[in-house]
């Protein structure tokens, strides 16, 4: 798989950038099939909490994903499989910082739609911090502004929104400047005081350029 970090590819149509990151993660457990989300962090490489792709230990049958943030057509979709899932978090769903799980792709959908990079964990400083998600009223997702973002041990944590809820799996992320969006986190969810989700750490980095080859 060719893909490159931490510099994000934005898409064509910066009207939807970043949104069209976003994308569904579909799983087939034999039993049960989910839905979830996780973010596109290169060509052929998707980024998504371990929860998504565990149950009971079990790993999905099959993987399919999808990605367009305004309706997922057959051409958005594509066969995938699960590359990394901590065998920690299998053990333990109580660990932060386990709950993480790599997708390699089929297909490559970063031309048309593009990817976020991964920030250093070390680039925590001034900037603006974003996340994916829903209207409260209106139902419409969106990347939304974010405040307080602080890092505890694993954890991402940062105020509530009054207007939106964010997604599960979804990306939390860091501007420079217009264009330029990196991944710092994926969204667990809320305990009514705070938002809060997963730091993406170096640790983390490094298993995700694992599965990168270079382009010559």
């Amino acid at each position: 798989m060719i893909s490159k970090l931490p510099h994000n590819r934005i898409c064509n149509d910066l009207s939807t950038w970043p949104n069209t990151t976003f994308a569904l993660v579909y799983a087939d457990f034999g039993s049960t099939r989910t839905v979830s989300e996780g973010v596109l962090v290169g060509s052929h490489i998707i980024l998504t909490l371990a929860r998504n792709l565990s149950q009971h230990g079990q790993i999905p049958n099959n993987i399919s994903v999808g990605v367009s943030w305004d309706g997922i057509s057959e051409d958005d979709r594509s066969e995938a499989s699960c590359w990394y899932v901590s065998e920690s978090y299998q053990a333990s769903s109580k660990h932060y910082g386990e709950d993480f799980a790599i997708i390699g792709v089929k297909k490559d959908f970063s031309k048309k739609y593009g990817y976020l990079g991964l920030a250093s964990p070390n680039i925590f400083s001034e900037e603006e911090y974003f996340v994916y998600a829903f209207h409260n009223k209106e139902k419409k997702s969106a990347v939304v502004p974010i405040q307080n973002v602080k890092v505890d041990k694993n954890q991402l944590i940062y105020d509530l929104i009054p207007t939106h809820k964010p997604i599960v799996g979804a990306a939390i992320m860091q501007r420079k400047n217009r264009e330029d969006y990196n991944l710092i986190g994926i969204h667990m969810g809320d305990n009514k005081k705070y938002n809060y989700g997963l730091f993406i750490s170096e640790e983390q980095i490094a298993k995700v350029e694992n599965f990168i080859i270079p382009k010559n």
